[in-house]
């Protein structure tokens, strides 16, 4: 049986202007696997408006 999972079942790591949110949908089941089928996370990435990311030189 399938059940929404609430947000606070999200892994969310954020550094400066970048953040990463990671949802494992098998969590929502009563099975111990952490994906269902071939999804076995979906990341959402975040970026603040306005942030810049520095690159490294050439």
């Amino acid at each position: 049986m399938f059940q929404i999972l609430p947000n606070q079942e999200k892994i969310v790591k954020k550094n400066g202007g970048i953040g990463m949110e990671i949802l494992f949908p098998g969590k929502g089941t009563d099975s111990d696997d952490s994906g269902i089928g071939t999804i076995g996370r979906i990341d959402q990435a975040n970026v603040t408006p306005g942030y810049f990311s520095t690159h490294a030189p050439l």
